[in-house]
C-alpha cells in the first residue's frame, strides 16, 4: 500500500478543536462526507479534463480556508504538510498547476488484454489536486470536486481534501523528474492502493510509478508503457475477491 501523507476532510475539519497534489512549477493563481464525484464515461482518444474557472475559484478560497483551519497550531499544520503555522499563512502559500484525477476501471483491469488499447481502462473525474506550495517548494495540496445531490443541476464545486502531502510530492518529483507536460495527471487503482503519474501525448500513453517498487520493475521516474504496467497489475488485482469502496 502506497502512502498518501495526511488527509484533511471537510467534515472532519469541522469537528476539530483547532478550528473551537512543473513541471508542476508552482505558478502562483492569485463538508460532511461529501458527495460522490460525477464520473464521465472516456471516449476514443481520450482527453485529459482540465479545472473550470469555477474550479479555480474554489481553489483558491480553499487555500484561505486552510490558513483558518490550521490558526497558530503548528501540529496541524505539520499534519498539512507545513513546517509551521506560519507556513500556512495564505500571504505566502501558492497554489500550483493541478492535476486532474483519473482513475482505474478495476473490472477491466482485472481481466485486461494488452491487445486492448489501455485508455480505454481509464475513468475521468471531476477532481483535481492542486498542489500548495511555498516559496516554490510543495508543501501540502488541496482537491477540488464537482459534487451533486441528485442531478447534474445541483452540481457545484467543492474543496473536499487538504493535506495529502505525501501524494502531492511524490507526484512532483516524479513529475520534474520527466520533464512532464501540463496534461499530466494524477492516476489512481484505488483497489490496489496505488497511486502514478499519468501522461497522453497522442496515442502514446505512458505511466510513471511515483514509488519505486522493485518486485513490479517500478522505479520512480522512469516511464513504463501503460500496457505494460497493466500486465503487471493483472495478477493481483485477481486475488482481490471483492472490490472495497474506499477514496484515496
Amino acid at each position: 500500500m502506497q502512502s498518501r501523507g495526511s488527509l484533511f476532510i471537510a467534515s472532519v475539519c469541522l469537528i476539530s478543536t483547532a478550528f473551537v497534489h512543473t513541471p508542476i512549477s508552482a505558478q502562483p493563481v492569485g463538508n460532511a462526507p461529501f458527495p460522490p464525484s460525477i464520473f464521465i464515461a472516456p471516449q476514443p482518444g481520450f482527453v485529459v479534463p482540465l479545472p473550470t474557472s469555477e474550479a479555480h475559484t474554489v481553489a483558491v478560497k480553499g487555500k484561505k480556508t486552510m490558513q483558518l483551519l490550521v490558526g497558530n497550531n503548528d501540529q496541524h499544520a505539520r499534519e498539512l504538510g507545513f513546517t509551521s503555522a506560519a507556513e500556512a499563512n495564505d500571504a505566502i502559500t501558492q497554489l500550483g498547476v493541478p492535476f486532474p484525477i483519473i482513475r482505474v476501471n478495476f473490472e477491466k483491469l482485472r481481466t485486461y488484454d494488452p491487445k486492448i488499447p489501455p485508455v480505454t481502462l481509464l475513468i475521468a473525474t471531476t477532481e483535481f489536486i492542486y498542489p500548495i506550495t511555498v516559496y516554490g517548494q510543495v508543501r501540502s495540496s488541496l482537491t477540488v470536486t464537482e459534487v451533486r445531490a441528485n442531478s447534474l443541476a445541483d452540481a457545484a464545486w467543492r474543496t473536499t481534501e487538504w493535506g495529502t502531502e505525501g501524494l502531492i510530492r511524490a507526484l512532483d518529483r516524479a513529475n520534474r523528474t520527466m520533464q512532464a507536460t501540463a496534461s499530466s495527471f494524477d492516476l489512481e487503482i484505488l483497489e490496489l492502493g496505488r497511486f502514478f503519474l499519468g501522461e497522453i501525448t497522442g496515442e502514446h500513453f505512458l505511466i510513471i510509478p511515483i514509488y519505486d517498487e522493485p518486485r513490479l520493475g517500478f522505479q520512480t521516474g522512469v516511464p513504463l508503457p501503460a500496457e505494460v504496467v497493466f500486465q503487471k497489475l493483472v495478477s493481483e488485482a485477481n486475488t482481490i475477491a471483492i472490490v472495497p469502496n474506499r477514496r484515496r
